[in-house]
């Protein structure tokens, strides 16, 4: 599916999660699909990286509550993006305290190793693209178990290889 099939879908009322790769266009994608639909006062988009505070000992882990409990004190349907968004959907499966977290979509971007490499050339200088590999093998492992989990209300997934 292409970016543009699937701005033309309807997500009205949809729990929306965007996952992928860094430089790969989630939030972008979050703020076009609020746009299209004119629905940033009934949506809420959440940047999981609005979470991460580099000085916090086990940051992923405490951004991670942190994030699940904003998300219990939202109650109109979000979109979530983020490279968070990976362990939100095995922690919503597995449950925090009582709280589960099933998005109605999941939207995984992808994108060529040479348009990520462009990105960070020329958005993100001073980062290191060479330890994404590790950190994407990382996310992988975590997908991987969240779909081997008895998931009771599984996401209709999309794959979208974004060419920018």
């Amino acid at each position: 599916m292409t970016r543009a099939e699937l701005l033309s879908l309807d997500f009205r009322g949809k729990n929306i999660v965007i996952i992928g790769s860094p430089a790969t266009g989630k939030t972008t994608l979050a703020r076009l699909i609020a746009d299209k639909l004119g629905m940033y006062e009934q949506w809420k988009i959440v940047h999981t990286d609005d979470y991460m505070q580099p000085h916090r000992k086990d940051d992923y882990k405490l951004a991670l509550y942190d994030m699940i409990d904003q998300l219990q004190s939202i109650h109109v349907p979000v979109i979530v993006e983020g490279v968070q968004g990976y362990r939100l959907l095995r922690k919503g499966v597995e449950g925090h305290e009582g709280w589960h977290f099933y998005p109605d979509v999941v939207i995984e971007l992808t994108a060529s190793e040479e348009q990520i490499r462009r990105v960070y050339e020329r958005e993100r200088i001073g980062k290191n693209v060479g330890s994404l590999g590790a950190f994407n093998k990382m996310h992988q492992t975590i997908l991987e178990k969240y779909r081997a989990m008895d998931n009771p209300h599984p996401p209709i997934w999309y794959t979208i290889e974004n060419k920018f």
